[in-house]
């Protein structure tokens, strides 16, 4: 699974990779009015990691009467760990409420639906298909916990779970995450 994650960052439009350095991305959040502009994620091993971040929209009209199918989670985290593939689909919200949760499950819904158009071109095009059965994923949550008690824990609805992830943000409106690894629970052994 890691030779996956080297071989899709080759193959992917570098657009929809998040801004990388040693050891570090760094996503940024697209609603102007919310209190966290940017998050940084530090890795133990970036080489075994990739962050797709969808800046601009990649369906701008509405495909669908009633849904829209073109709203975005914020950031979606491909990491490998003890060869199995696992994403983590990220949305980034100034607070938390139930409302918000149902709203951003929708969101990683659509992501989800965009990541499997991804893998379903990437199988085509460069003949490497992928087992998505054995893909492990989670749903992420991160808000601002400025006057929120640590609501740390998750959200469940119709048998999705959201984790929920309240984060101290810099004056300036930036998260640092030191240690994704244990924030997305990758633990290399």
């Amino acid at each position: 699974m890691n030779d996956f994650i080297k071989k899709i960052k080759k193959s992917i439009n570098p657009s929809l990779m998040a801004e990388s350095s040693n050891g570090y991305f760094v996503v940024y959040e697209k609603d102007k009015n919310s209190s966290i502009k940017w998050i940084k994620c530090v890795f133990k091993n970036i080489d075994n990691v990739l962050i797709l971040q969808q800046r601009n929209q990649i369906i701008p009209q509405r495909v669908l009467k009633d849904y829209s199918t073109s709203k975005s989670c914020d950031f979606i985290v491909l990491f490998s760990l003890e060869n199995q593939l696992n994403i983590a689909y990220c949305e980034i919200k100034t607070s938390y409420t139930d409302r918000i949760a149902d709203e951003s499950l929708q969101q990683i819904e659509c992501s989800r639906l965009f990541m499997g158009y991804l893998f379903d071109c990437y199988s085509y095009f460069y003949e490497n298909n992928l087992n998505r059965e054995s893909i492990v994923f989670k749903r992420y949550l991160i808000y601002d916990k400025k006057g929120i008690s640590n609501k740390n824990g998750s959200y469940i609805k119709n048998d999705k779970v959201l984790y929920l992830r309240g984060q101290d943000v810099g004056k300036d409106g930036g998260v640092v995450i030191d240690d994704a690894s244990l924030f997305f629970s990758i633990s290399y052994r």
